[in-house]
Order: structure tokens, then sequence, then C-alpha cells
């Protein structure tokens, strides 16, 4: 699947904590694009997810680990179907980079597409 068939089949999906919000749609990507298991670091079945994201130290962090499981390299360079934390509007978020500076980020309704200067982290998917 293509990265473009990847948001084009997931946009409309409707809004599941540790699913379908902004990092567990950006992993999930990661698992359909690497044919990877993503579970063990998706939140546990009863735990919220913004719990399971303060534990592991904030975004950031839970997606350095997440990473460095799943063998991805840190990368300064984005390019498309890579994946970050961004920060948009003074707030860290997940997404997946879609070109130079270019992000789609899983919102409550659809996905949306963010031009980002601001990349906290980012790896090669």
């Amino acid at each position: 699947m293509t990265l473009t068939e990847w948001i084009r089949a997931t946009s409309g999906e409707p809004f599941r904590p540790g699913w379908s919000e902004c990092a567990g749609w950006a992993l999930r990507w990661v698992q359909v694009a690497r044919m990877v298991d993503v579970s063990p670091w998706m939140p546990p079945d009863g735990v919220d997810p913004a719990d399971y994201v303060a534990a592991a130290g904030g975004l950031e962090a839970l997606a350095a680990g997440a990473a460095a499981g799943l063998c991805l390299e840190p990368t300064d360079m984005p390019e498309r179907g890579d994946v970050g934390v961004i920060v948009v509007v003074r707030t860290a978020v997940a997404g997946i980079c879609t070109g130079p500076d270019r992000w789609a980020v899983k919102s409550k309704d659809r996905v949306v597409f963010i031009d980002a200067k601001a990349v906290l982290a980012a790896w090669r998917v």
C-alpha cells in the first residue's frame, strides 16, 4: 500500500484513542509500510492514551522508544513516508512526512496536511 492509499483509506476513520489519533495512526503506517508488528508500542486496552504517553515521558520519548524497538533510523531530513513528532500550535503531535516540511496528521475527524518547520524528531520508514 502506498502512502497516498493509506491516507485515503484511513482519513475518515472515527477518532479512537490509541488507534486513530495522531500517534496510533502514524504507528499503524509504520506497520503497513514495513510489515512489522507495532502492537508492543500501542497503549494496552483500558489504558488512557494520554496517561500512556505521560508515563513514557512525553510523545517524543514514546516515539523514540518505539522507533528504536522497530529499528527505524533517526533522520534530520525526513522524506515522504517517514514518521516524526512535529510542533503544531505549540503542541507536539505525531505525523507522517508527505514532502519537504509537509506533514499529514490525523485529527479527530480527518487527516490534515500541515507545513511544519518545527520537527522535534523524525525516523526513516
